[in-house]
């Protein structure tokens, strides 16, 4: 398993306070977006500009040291299955007498899930995998 990480765009705000003297003379407020694409090739910008990735992690780092840092959003971009493929996903799921598919698939992939179309192909196997797997079966 790859330690990059893959198909994600993460969205921040960035408060950064500026002294002198100690005291705060000024503030900035930034939005800063970090992506990897599925190499692992990240990209950032900054109110809406391209930037190189080091400018960004030091306004990132900036607000955080001496400000805030709040993350607005977080984007997936993962091929989900069908929902033909997520009902049949519940179904064995809810035979074996599983509940909270959401939650239970989220924890298992390691991502936050709305609804079993956002998994892909491999996790929604994997999920049937360790399902089957709870009972010694081959899935």
């Amino acid at each position: 398993m790859s330690s990059k990480p893959t198909d994600i765009s993460r969205t921040f705000s960035a408060i950064s306070n500026h002294r002198m003297d100690n005291i705060i003379i000024d503030r900035s407020t930034h939005t800063v977006t970090l992506s990897a694409d599925a190499q692992g090739v990240l990209t950032a910008t900054v109110d809406g500009v391209q930037v190189d990735v080091q400018t960004a992690d030091g306004i990132l780092r900036w607000a955080r040291a001496d400000g805030s840092v709040t993350v607005l959003e977080t984007v997936y971009a993962v091929e989900g299955i069908s929902m033909g493929e997520a009902c049949n996903l519940h179904r064995v799921l809810g035979g074996f007498g599983f509940r909270g598919h959401c939650a239970l698939t989220s924890e298992l992939v390691g991502r936050p899930l709305s609804s079993l179309t956002e998994l892909s192909s491999d996790e929604a196997a994997m999920v049937r995998s360790w399902a089957y797997g709870q009972y010694g079966l081959v899935g």
